[in-house]
């Protein structure tokens, strides 16, 4: 029989570790029951549970946290009951009888990175971290790079800062919310010291842009999901091989914006 725990067990097998990390594992639900199907997702939004249910899914294998009141950047010290959105999601998981399981750090090295890595056409990296990387390239514009970024992850628009007409070789990836101001961190420690030119995150902010531009550092900024979106489809792929009697299904995630 597969349960929650076996897929639990299979997804800790990409840590060096043989553990999934602390903020990883079951968000909802204890994993016991049965699994009849799996839905892979970036998020178990209102709209992949209901979809999860639509397609007889009792297992949700997401990238990132179920809630929001509970967020540690934002949240107080015990945060009190959940807020009303929340509840919602939460009410839906008990109609439906869908646990959550969480897997995020372990498979942004092995999954996440390189599947964005490859699809937008990036050599191996010359250096890798957890959630970034450096990579050397042949000389390009910040503009074309831009658009064969856009263009590889089936995106309209994306946001470009800096000179669209610098010419750049040595490229950083920071994919997720690498690119937002609590990460600069990072990218103090990890990418500036390596000359990145460029560097191509999921999101970003104000702050963090001008961090860039005062770095000289060009930034191209997808959109979080959109970046790691195709690795976990990879990651449905693989579960889809490991658990072959019942159905995987990956469901992408939509972006939350438009532009006018």
């Amino acid at each position: 029989m597969i349960t929650g725990q076996s897929v639990k067990e299979f997804l800790s097998t990409f840590n060096p570790s043989g553990e999934l990390n602390s903020e990883e594992g079951f968000l909802y639900g204890s994993g016991t029951d049965e699994v009849q199907g799996i839905c892979v997702c970036w998020m178990a939004s209102r709209a992949a549970i209901e979809y999860a249910a639509q397609h007889q899914c009792n297992l949700i294998v997401c990238h990132e946290a179920l809630t929001f009141y509970d967020y540690p950047l934002w949240a107080a010290n015990p945060p009190g009951p959940p807020w009303p959105v929340d509840q919602v999601r939460l009410d839906l998981l008990d109609a439906y009888g869908i646990a959550v399981l969480r897997v995020h750090s372990t498979v942004d090295p092995t999954h996440v990175g390189p599947t964005l890595w490859e699809i937008i056409g990036l050599p191996e990296p010359e250096f890798r971290g957890w959630a970034y990387s450096q990579h050397n390239i042949t000389p390009i514009t910040v503009g074309t790079l831009a658009i064969r970024v856009r263009e590889a992850l089936g995106m309209a628009h994306l946001r470009v800062t800096g000179d669209t007409e610098q010419v750049v070789s040595n490229v950083g990836t920071a994919w997720g919310g690498g690119g937002l101001d609590r990460h600069i961190d990072i990218w103090v420690e990890h990418l500036l010291p390596r000359g990145i030119q460029a560097l191509i995150t999921g999101e970003t902010s104000d702050f963090a842009q001008r961090y860039a531009l005062d770095n000289g550092v060009a930034l191209i900024e997808t959109c979080h999901s959109a970046s790691e979106d195709p690795g976990l489809a990879r990651l449905a792929g693989d579960l889809a091989k490991r658990f072959s009697t019942v159905p995987v299904l990956f469901r992408p995630q939509e972006i939350p914006w438009t532009t006018l």
